[in-house]
């Protein structure tokens, strides 16, 4: 069963310039489409037959349904293609891949003027048109959801493209993930070069940690830039202008009370250096942590070009299991106005109030004077 797809950049702006998206959006709301759940030959099959019956014939249009009729009989052989700079990736089609190449949310969207006519659109085939308008329904079914919408970012790093977001789940445990966007050249399984992908676990990176974990996170950030001198826009006159803009979205508007306990807590190992991650050395311990509902923990560690590592480590006598995510020096703004974001739009347990008293106290005088009792 296909579960999401990456719709490239091109892609997406040309949706967006041209109004789909917001059409999209809408038939969305108002129920005119939705995504399948499980899907079965048959209900491709029908589907397919509906659109025969509906729109019009032209010689294009006969040998693309008859294209996909085909590769209904032969699916097990039909393959995606994904070339990337460490080796091509082939995907297995599934029969959700054939419902939306033969433009099945098209067909439910647009008239018979437009479903076919994706030259329009600025597509170059018809089966990229059809495959690529399917990618956008996924991720705009996603964004309107129950789904919790959070901080998110875009950076280009080493010929990558990574899509970025801070928010909580609806337990209010605080999620990070992050996806490669980018644009591989790309064959679907008619063997037209497309502007989408079917969606890679090797392409996502994030951490999942349980409860109130926005503190302790926030507190090894500050120490991450600290020890890499980093320079970020955020830490300027004490971070007073990121606070500012925090609390300009912050629903609880500063009523929760603060118990600096916690505060003074998260610092405790201040003293002592993020460590660099050494994947052979098990030895290699981090004393800052985020703990998970599983048998590991998320460790905070650098990377040789001074990333922040988050890393699942497991029990001391096991080796550690590898990096969860990685996040770069010029993302150190992203991390903090993220956490500010995620706590002011009560997305996650921990509220703005308490994240602006870790940042006070970590520039006061109380702080220089625990870390001197702490050595």
């Amino acid at each position: 069963m296909r579960f999401n797809y990456t719709l490239y950049p091109e892609a997406k702006q040309k949706f967006d310039e041209s109004g789909v998206t917001e059409r999209v959006k809408q038939a969305l709301k108002n129920h005119k489409i939705s995504i399948h759940g499980a899907t079965f030959e048959s209900d491709v099959r029908q589907s397919l037959e509906e659109m025969i019956e509906d729109t019009f014939s032209s010689p294009l249009i006969d040998e693309f349904f008859t294209n996909i009729s085909n590769s209904l009989e032969n699916i097990s052989n039909l393959f995606y293609t994904i070339k990337r700079p460490v080796g091509d990736l082939r995907e297995q089609v599934y029969l959700e891949d054939i419902l939306g190449v033969m433009g099945w949310w098209n067909h439910n969207l647009f008239g018979t003027d437009e479903v076919f006519y994706y030259d329009k659109f600025g597509f170059e085939s018809l089966s990229d048109f059809t495959g690529s308008f399917t990618a956008l329904v996924y991720s705009q079914t996603r964004n309107i959801s129950t789904y919790r919408r959070g901080y998110t970012w875009k950076t280009e790093k080493n010929g990558r493209i990574l899509e970025s977001e801070i928010t909580g789940d609806s337990n209010g445990d605080l999620r990070i993930s992050r996806i490669n966007i980018t644009p591989y050249e790309t064959f679907d399984f008619l063997g037209n070069n497309i502007s989408y992908r079917p969606e890679f676990s090797v392409d996502r990176e994030g951490i999942s940690p349980y409860h109130s974990t926005e503190m302790p996170l926030l507190a090894g950030i500050l120490k991450w830039v600290e020890q890499c001198k980093i320079e970020t826009e955020s830490s300027k006159d004490n971070f007073k202008g990121v606070i500012e803009w925090a609390e300009s979205l912050d629903k609880l508007k500063g009523s929760t009370n603060v118990d600096r306990f916690y505060s003074r807590q998260c610092f405790v190992a201040d003293n002592v250096p993020i460590p660099l991650f050494d994947p052979s050395n098990s030895k290699v311990w981090s004393s800052r942590n985020l703990g998970t509902v599983g048998s590991y923990t998320y460790g905070l560690y650098l990377g040789s070009n001074s990333e922040l590592l988050l890393v699942t480590q497991p029990d001391r006598d096991q080796k550690l299991r590898g990096i969860a995510a990685t996040f770069y020096p010029d993302e150190a703004d992203h991390l903090i106005k993220g956490l500010l974001y995620q706590c002011a739009n009560l997305l996650g347990r921990t509220s703005l109030v308490q994240l602006k008293d870790l940042i006070e106290y970590r520039f006061s005088q109380q702080y220089k004077d625990d870390q001197q009792r702490f050595k």
